[in-house]
């Protein structure tokens, strides 16, 4: 996958997972080649919706990767990819369904 076809792919607002999962998958893309892909991290964090980022993984992604030199900037975007909203909702009616049968 080039960089590009990632970035397109990160850019998108019906991914059906969290975003947790779209900022792993993207340090999986850098571990295949960490020698060459590292330096686009910071490129790569612009498309990672902070706000939706559990701080577990937020907190793992920047003490692996980041150095002292380094700032990552990311994306400011308050619209949840479609994995999140399906997972609220999944999780609602489940809550509800339990308290239907109580």
């Amino acid at each position: 996958l080039s960089l590009p076809q990632l970035q397109s792919l990160l850019n998108m607002d019906d991914l059906i997972c969290t975003e947790d999962h779209v900022v792993e998958a993207a340090l999986r893309w850098m571990e295949s080649d960490k020698d060459e892909r590292l330096k686009h991290l910071p490129v790569l964090c612009r498309y990672f919706r902070r706000s939706f980022i559990s701080s577990k993984c937020l907190e793992e992604l920047e003490s692996k990767y980041l150095s002292a030199d380094c700032k990552l900037v990311y994306s400011s975007s308050t619209k949840q990819r479609l994995g999140e909203m399906r997972a609220k909702t999944l999780i609602f009616l489940r809550r509800e369904v339990t308290f239907m049968r109580s």
